[in-house]
């Protein structure tokens, strides 16, 4: 799919992999840049990849759960947070309130996206 398309960022979550095998598996889908969450053990994951040229981006914060980044492309604005909310509701617990924390002192457009574990229905469990 990555070479079908032009992707100068991308975002994956619960990635199951961390260290020099991360880093590795980065580098082999021609990204630049890269910064990771890694997962612990076989729990949660977050890589954020971007090419040289996407634009100026700077980590503002980041945990187990969320990185957000700030990207400044030319006199444009953008602050970009990408979430993978733990599975369970007790690890999950505060998350939302820290992100409405760091949305209210953030500037400019926000967008926010990613594996929000949130089961709406029962037979999305199955």
């Amino acid at each position: 799919m990555l070479k079908n398309y032009k992707t100068d960022f991308l975002a994956m979550f619960e990635t199951h992999s961390g260290g020099n095998r991360a880093e590795r598996i980065c580098r082999g889908l021609g990204f630049d840049n890269s910064y990771r969450v890694d997962a612990v053990g076989q729990s949660g994951g977050i890589w954020l990849l971007w090419r040289s040229g996407f634009g100026d981006l700077t980590i503002i914060e980041s945990s187990d759960q969320f990185v957000v980044v700030r990207l400044q492309s030319d006199s444009e604005v953008l602050n970009i947070i990408a979430v993978y909310a733990a599975p369970s509701a007790s690890r999950r617990s505060g998350l939302w309130e820290k992100l409405t924390e760091i949305i209210e002192r953030l500037d400019g457009p926000v967008v926010i996206g990613g594996d929000f574990n949130t089961i709406v229905r029962l037979d999305e469990r199955t």
